[in-house]
């Protein structure tokens, strides 16, 4: 009456084994030799702009200006929170646009490479250096040329729209250091999530497991006492 429990919980483990070694168009695993071309560039870049990784990279910097009141010139309130986001959101597209051209011409793979089967902090140091260094199209490694290129040249591009008294050093400076702080998070959030999202699946998947195997009791029992 067991086994059917057992072989469902079998199968949920490689499944959700699985569900977190398959990695998306813009995350991969170390080993993975799938050939760096423009199709796989195109695929990524916008992955990124419509995915998980524009919340991580815009949320961060939109949350810092708004309680600091950055621009003060655009105030508070859902008209200060718009246009920060515009801006917020405006670099990012930017940055990432400067990152596809160039690290094309660097030949960097502009997927993010997850450690996994690592020890936690050897895989936190991972997802934190890799914002400065990446693997190029031959599996080596290589300074992340497009990304600080991306990073440097969106925020030069918003002093564009950001009031003329922001236009200095010392706002270029800390504006350019947010997204790198962001694109650290952005990379944790794609080393570890897949984790999280496989106990979930094991999780739920045992509940299931018990539920079944509860109801094969049960109507064991009964069908006893009859």
């Amino acid at each position: 009456m067991r086994v059917a429990p057992i072989l469902l919980a079998a199968a949920g483990v490689c499944l959700g084994q699985s569900t977190a070694a398959v990695p998306s168009n813009s995350v991969t695993s170390r080993s993975d030799s799938t050939p760096i071309d423009w199709t796989l560039r195109r695929k990524v870049f916008f992955r990124r702009l419509f995915g998980p990784n524009a919340v991580w990279e815009t949320m961060p910097g939109l949350a810092f200006d708004e309680a600091r009141n950055f621009p003060h010139e655009w105030g508070r309130g859902f008209s200060g929170i718009a246009k920060r986001f515009g801006s917020q959101y405006g670099q990012f597209v930017v940055s990432e646009t400067i990152e596809l051209g160039v690290a094309a011409v660097h030949r960097e793979d502009p997927r993010y490479h997850r450690l996994n089967g690592h020890p936690f902090g050897r895989r936190v140091k991972h997802s934190l250096a890799s914002v400065f260094v990446v693997r190029d199209d031959k599996g080596g490694r290589t300074i992340a040329l497009g990304r600080i290129a991306g990073v440097y040249g969106a925020t030069a591009a918003s002093l564009i729209w950001n009031p003329a008294d922001q236009r200095n050093l010392r706002s270029f400076t800390i504006n350019s250091s947010i997204p790198f702080a962001a694109k650290a998070g952005s990379n944790a959030w794609q080393e570890f999530w897949p984790d999280v999202t496989a106990w979930r699946h094991r999780r739920a998947l045992r509940k299931a497991v018990a539920d079944i195997d509860s109801v094969v009791q049960r109507s064991a029992a009964s069908r006893k006492s009859d």
